[in-house]
């Protein structure tokens, strides 16, 4: 005996916006690396070390090599390194920087990834995928500030001489959110006018200095912006091809965000 499965019209009304809802708030990953606690360095350009034996001494970075929460990475006057992070995000550090990796986890069977960077000195770039999970987090941590996004192009620099954090939004949008340390500096009446966090747009800039109030969030000018991604330019031909993948993810949730908000506005 056969039996046939029919939906009713308004059935269907009802749990499209269910499906859809599915569909958007699990996409597609990203392959994750083999150890979902471990980065692998795609490419590395000029001198560029890591820490070994606990942190006591530093030996020379390879491709291939993989990094783990605790370890620590400089890169000279004319280094870099790419790094493909559990989450599938790419991480670029540029020349002259210190890098540790607070933290770095990847819980697949829940989609949950964790990770916190803490720029000593130096610069990065990091492209980010969509963050959907709640629990999950991409982190940048200076002395001042802590920086978090959910799905963007961004750059961060912070130079201890002066005690300036400096962002950079390329793509999407970042969060900047002065730390208690820095606040405190402040007397009472500057600190009530010192927001508790700053969003800095695509094509913006912000920059954050210990013992000033922060300033305006400012466009971010072509020609700054080509200073500011000297040596944090992608032009490893794989590491492309990872943040395309990166990019057409962040496109197909936008998608359905838009699919579902068209729904349910009709």
């Amino acid at each position: 005996m056969k039996t046939i499965l029919t939906i009713s019209r308004s059935a269907a009304i009802i749990y499209f916006p269910l499906i859809i809802s599915i569909a958007f708030f699990y996409p597609a990953p990203i392959a994750a690396q083999p150890d979902t606690n471990c980065a692998t360095a795609l490419s590395i350009t000029g001198p560029t070390s890591i820490t070994v034996d606990a942190g006591k001494t530093w030996a020379p970075l390879a491709p291939g090599a993989t990094l783990t929460a605790g370890d620590e990475i400089k890169t000279g006057s004319d280094g870099a390194v790419d790094l493909e992070l559990p989450d599938g995000s790419i991480l670029k550090i540029g020349p002259d920087s210190l890098v540790i990796i607070r933290e770095m986890l990847r819980v697949e069977v829940i989609n949950t990834t964790q990770t916190t960077l803490e720029i000593i000195f130096g610069k990065i770039r990091a492209v980010v995928g969509p963050i959907t999970d709640k629990n999950s987090h991409f982190t940048i941590e200076t002395e001042n500030s802590t920086i978090g996004v959910r799905g963007t192009d961004f750059g961060v620099s912070y130079n201890p001489d002066v005690g300036e954090t400096e962002l950079f939004c390329f793509e999407g949008d970042v969060v900047l959110t002065p730390k208690e340390s820095f606040l405190k500096s402040f007397s009472p009446e500057i600190r009530e006018k010192i927001l508790r966090s700053y969003l800095v747009n695509k094509n913006r800039r912000l920059a954050i200095m210990t013992g000033r109030a922060p300033g305006a969030i400012e466009r971010l000018k072509e020609a700054h912006k080509k200073q500011v991604l000297a040596g944090l330019e992608f032009k490893n031909e794989r590491v492309l091809e990872k943040i395309e993948l990166i990019k057409k993810r962040r496109e197909l949730r936008e998608n359905r965000r838009k699919i579902i908000r068209k729904h349910f506005l009709n």
